[in-house]
């Protein structure tokens, strides 16, 4: 049984901790009214968050680097490439179809190119892109390498349209598989006919694309076929060239433009066979 001086001992303690315990709630209300700090506290380090766009197109280490041209060509294959427009005459066909065989003539035409200028090293990748569920935004249709016309056809025979438009993402792979390549003078050529829905914006890969350095920057090329020009004004601002063509006959035109007056226009010589003076 505890003694009265006990039991006072244990109230006066108890006593002291109720009147610490409101002192402090009092001097807290007290210095937040003020505005003066509450606590003393060790200083936030705020890390800073790097962007997981250049982080994506951060060059990959241990690539030798080549003269040469490397060319990554996009294909919308969102649902939309299912309308039809213009082909030939009053003709209308799906859009799909139309770019098919573009693409098509498009290597053909770069692989005569590489066959006329052996001194002249030259690689093409190409590349479907749409959302699809589990499916990776962009799809590789013909791995990096030498220009084959008829490799390309077949694979791009098998195409088909569905799903959103991931542009900024097919833009980010594309650069990446660029990199890997080595390749001194790089171009990104895309075709399109609808805007970004899905993934990075647009505007924020294009950005982080053109304020590369010039050694790893790629030239980019946006043809809207059967859609605005306009809607890409982001991509011009950026640096990038923002084509249209409303049928099938103005994006073979757009396309032969962009490849004979851009790309292969001020094509490097291999340090083996240097350029003519």
């Amino acid at each position: 049984m505890s003694s009265p001086r006990n039991n006072n001992n244990a109230k006066a303690i108890t006593k002291a901790i109720v009147t610490l315990v409101v002192a402090a709630f009092v001097l807290h209300a007290v210095l937040h009214r003020s505005g003066q700090p509450m606590s003393v506290s060790p200083a936030r380090v705020d890390t800073p968050v790097e962007n997981p766009i250049v982080k994506a197109l951060k060059p990959p280490q241990g690539v030798a680097q080549r003269n040469g041209i490397g060319v990554a060509v996009l294909i919308d294959t969102s649902g939309s490439m299912t309308e039809s427009v213009g082909s030939s005459g009053s003709a209308r066909r799906p859009k799909l179809a139309i770019a098919q065989e573009c693409l098509a003539g498009l290597a053909k035409q770069m692989e005569q190119y590489a066959q006329q200028h052996p001194d002249q090293r030259i690689e093409v990748g190409f590349y479907e892109f749409s959302g699809r569920g589990g499916s990776a935004p962009c799809r590789s249709i013909l791995a990096f390498g030498a220009p084959n016309a008829q490799a390309l056809q077949n694979a791009a025979a098998k195409l088909t349209a569905s799903g959103d438009t991931p542009i900024g993402d097919a833009m980010l792979q594309a650069k990446q598989d660029l990199d890997r390549t080595g390749l001194s003078h790089q171009h990104i050529l895309v075709i399109t006919d609808g805007e970004n829905n899905r993934g990075y914006a647009l505007p924020d890969v294009v950005t982080a694309l053109a304020n590369q350095d010039p050694e790893h920057r790629a030239a980019m090329y946006f043809v809207a076929f059967d859609i605005a020009g306009e809607k890409f004004a982001p991509v011009r601002q950026a640096g990038g060239t923002v084509l249209h063509a409303g049928n099938g006959p103005e994006l073979r035109q757009t396309l032969d433009y962009v490849l004979s007056g851009k790309i292969l226009a001020e094509a490097p010589a291999t340090p083996a066979s240097p350029a003519k003076p």
